[in-house]
C-alpha cells in the first residue's frame, strides 16, 4: 500500500513490523471500542510483544505518516 511505502523508507524491516503490529491492533480495537483507542488498552493488548517504547516509537511513526494522531493525551485514533 502507499502509507506502507511511505512509512517504511528508510526504516529496519523489524521497525517496520512493529509498526504494521501496531497500527493492526488499534484497527482490531476500533471494533470493539470504537474510534478513539486508550494508549493504555493499546499497551495491554501487545503486551508480551511489544515494549511501551516501542510502541509510542510505531505510533509517533504513524502519526507523522498521517495515518493516526493523537486527539488527546493518553489516547490514539486513526485518521
Amino acid at each position: 500500500s502507499i502509507y506502507i511505502d511511505r512509512i517504511s523508507t528508510g526504516i529496519a524491516s523489524s521497525q517496520r513490523s512493529k509498526i504494521i503490529s501496531v497500527r493492526e491492533t488499534i484497527i482490531q480495537m476500533e471494533d470493539k471500542i470504537g474510534k478513539l483507542i486508550p494508549m493504555e488498552e493499546l499497551e495491554k493488548e501487545l503486551e508480551g510483544k511489544l515494549s511501551k517504547t516501542e510502541i509510542e516509537e510505531a505510533i509517533n511513526k504513524l502519526s507523522s505518516a498521517g495515518d493516526v494522531f493523537k486527539p488527546r493525551r493518553g489516547y490514539v485514533q486513526r485518521t
